[in-house]
């Protein structure tokens, strides 16, 4: 993991547009989604998810780029992903701040989209990035950013 949250914690910087696309393909290709607690799924959606709220909190052209990188992700992966930024946002913005978030969300599978009622696995195995999702689940990370706790994220 690089680094914290960009603009908050001391020397980080976005990561490389390569790196996030190889963290989201990567996820894509596996002929199964790997288990929630498995190396490669933490650290992918640590990266993923500090990308998005760093992208949430400054660049309408970073949130576009992470929404095609996300679009053919499962969608259980891509909820993990924005409940690590949720988190993240909602911590001190450091490195060691984003591990937490990432094992504590990943780590706990009654957060993990399957324990989720009928109604958010339904909307979310919809389309987790088409238009409607997308923005309420964006506009529940913005929330975050303007420290007005609102619902949790994962509601919307």
């Amino acid at each position: 993991v690089r680094g914290g949250l960009p603009g908050v914690a001391p020397a980080a910087r976005r990561d490389p547009s390569g790196v996030l696309d190889a963290h989201a393909l990567s996820l894509r290709r596996r002929e199964k989604t790997p288990s929630r607690d498995d190396y490669h799924y933490l650290l992918s959606t640590a990266v993923l998810g500090r990308n998005l709220a760093s992208s949430s909190r400054r660049c309408e052209c970073g949130v576009g780029a992470m929404r095609s990188r996300l679009r053919d992700v499962p969608a259980g992966v891509v909820y993990d992903v924005f409940r690590v930024a949720e988190s993240f946002l909602q911590g001190d913005g450091s490195r060691g701040s984003l591990v937490e978030c990432a094992l504590s969300v990943c780590c706990d599978q009654t957060l993990a989209l399957e324990s989720q009622g009928r109604d958010v696995r339904d909307e979310w195995q919809r389309g987790a990035v088409e238009n409607a999702k997308w923005e309420r689940a964006m506009e529940g990370l913005q929330s975050v950013n303007e420290v007005q706790p609102t619902e949790d994220m994962h509601k919307y």
